[in-house]
This record gives C-alpha cells, structure tokens and sequence, in this order.
C-alpha cells in the first residue's frame, strides 16, 4: 500500500524522521519496500531498493506563479510568450508550447521553473535529468518554463502544464506545497486492518503515542427508500454477506479537485473524474471498497424492468469490459 506522509498527518500527529518512521514500522511488522519522493530530498542512509534518479524541487527555483498575460509568440503559431508572476513584484515572460496554458478570468496558477533549475527533460527518451538554462526559441529569449508533472517527475504526462488551483499560494516553493514522500508498504494478511489511510495512522499512533486527529464526517441523512428504483442480488450469500446501495440523483460528471488528482497519483490510483474518483479516494481512506454506476445506463440495460446488481463469482474464461474501455 502506498501511503503519502502529507497525507498520513491528515489524521495522526507525530514527530519522527522518514528513516525513524520505517524503522518503527517494520517493528511493527508493517514493512517498507519502497519509497517514492516528489520533489524532496531522499533522508541519508535511507534508500530501499532500486530507486531511479529524479527532481529534486529547488525552494529557490521551482515555485509558484500567475500567468497575468499571454502573447503570441511573433514567428510560430503553437508558441505562446506568457508573463508569468512569483512573489515581491517579480515576473518573467518566457515561451511555451503548453496548449493548456491560457490567463482565464481570474489569472492562471502555474509552477514556475527558473534557470537553474534541474528537471525530467520532457523531450528525451529515456528520462533524463536537465539543467535548465536560459535559450532562444524562434528567436525569442526565455529564461523560465511552465511544467509538465513528467518534468516535475511525479507522472508520465507531458501534454500540458500543471494547472494549480486558485488560492495556491504565489511565490511559494513546490516543495513546500505538495512536496511528499510516499512509502509503500507491505501489507502482510495479519495487518488487513492497515489497508487504508486511517488504518496505517491508527497504527502509527499506537507505536508513537502520537495523537489521532478526529476524524470529521457528517451523517447524511438519508431520503426515502429506492426500494423498486434497483434490486441488489447476491448469488452466494457465504462469500458476500452484505451489498448495500444508495441512488443519488441529479449529478454533474466532472474533473476532480487538483488535491483529490494528486492524492491518487500518489496511491498508485489513476484519476477518471468526481465521482469514480471519490470512491477509490474513499476506499484509500476508510478501507471500504466502494463502486459507482451510471443509473441512466443500468435503466437501458433493463429495457424497462426494475434494475439489478448482481453479486457473484466470475465463470471460468469470462472477460469484463472495465472503465478504461480495455476488455481484460
């Protein structure tokens, strides 16, 4: 299980080092096989495994900014010149080919690379890490970049730039921001209660003595029943005791939150939109499988009758259709 430490001190305070805070892990039979770093410096005397070089995310260098203006680059239609604003009155224009980029209403909030800064070349194939260093692209001088997460090293994505939200903080460091380190852990069939956020920071408590923060969650009271909307069917009662469903209606599908995104990246997850997305966030948290079904899909399917969800194993060569379209 991959466990984000920013995410961990969502629900447990405590005050150990990274290479502290393994060792007491594995004492408690919970072992670390892993470590993954965004953008922070790997702690001295602890590597596990094969771990690859990446960007470590200069505080000085690699920050926060608001693209204020967008020009158009004079001798290439894809290139853009944005001005792009960092703290205490500073900004830099530069150019850029990121379709995304754009000022919007309120102005657009960006991660901002300096010169000097080292960084995934987003051209190279395999990874390598680069210096940036100012140049002239179609005659136009830039000094800066706007980043991919590829270049950032936290996903395989170099399309467009990371588009942050609006109160990020102008001028802060990235590493202050959303820095991290994820341990992965592996989770042993005596330890099941450790699969899930709340789970790891309950046993983190108990070895620390570090404090749980309340976990805050409002009861939602529930409308009338949909018995007649949806029938549940279990087949076989002795592999699954229990399948519960709740019809929410009325329902926009859209992007998630960039916090929401960023989490499951770092749990291993790949973000669909707000509503597949808030079930596995769920899931990371609680522990608590959870699925969401297109109603309007499932009524088609009946072709008039009374939908069902059918629980049940798997027969022998059968394939499934899953999210991403793929038949497996």
């Amino acid at each position: 299980m991959k466990v984000p430490i920013r995410w961990l001190k969502d629900y447990v305070d405590f005050d150990l080092s990274l290479g502290a805070l393994v060792n007491r892990l594995a004492l408690a039979g919970l072992e670390v096989s892993g470590i993954n770093h965004w953008g922070l410096p790997a702690p001295e005397g602890l590597r596990l495994g094969a771990e690859d070089a990446y960007p470590v995310w200069d505080k000085d260098k690699i920050i926060i900014g608001l693209v204020t203006k967008v020009d158009k680059h004079p001798d290439a239609d894809r290139l853009k010149l944005p001005t792009v604003e960092y703290g205490s009155g500073r900004s830099i224009t530069m150019v850029t080919g990121a379709p995304n980029l754009s000022v919007g209403d309120t102005g657009q909030k960006v991660i901002l690379a300096l010169s000097g800064s080292v960084l995934f070349d987003g051209h190279a194939t395999p990874k390598v890490l680069k210096e940036l260093k100012p140049g002239k692209i179609r005659g136009i001088t830039s000094d800066g970049m706007v980043c991919s997460g590829f270049e950032l090293g936290i996903s395989e994505d170099h399309d467009g730039i990371i588009i942050l939200e609006d109160d990020a903080p102008i001028g802060m460091p990235l590493a202050d921001y959303f820095g991290d380190s994820i341990i992965e852990i592996d989770i042993l069939p005596n330890k099941a209660r450790c699969l899930s956020m709340i789970g790891v920071a309950r046993e983190v408590a108990a070895m620390t003595g570090g404090k749980l923060k309340p976990f805050e969650h409002k009861p939602h009271t529930f409308g009338p029943a949909i018995t007649g909307k949806v029938n549940v069917v279990i087949q076989d009662t002795s592999a699954c005791h229990r399948y519960t469903a709740s019809l929410i209606e009325n329902i926009k599908v859209a992007p998630s939150p960039d916090f929401l995104k960023r989490r499951l990246h770092q749990a291993g997850m790949r973000p669909i939109n707000n509503i597949v997305d808030i079930t596995n966030y769920v899931m990371l948290e609680q522990g608590q499988p959870l699925h969401a079904f297109d109603y309007d899909v499932l009524c088609s399917r009946a072709k008039g009758k009374t939908p069902e969800i059918v629980i049940r194993f798997a027969t022998k060569g059968e394939k499934i259709k899953t999210l991403d379209g793929l038949d497996r």
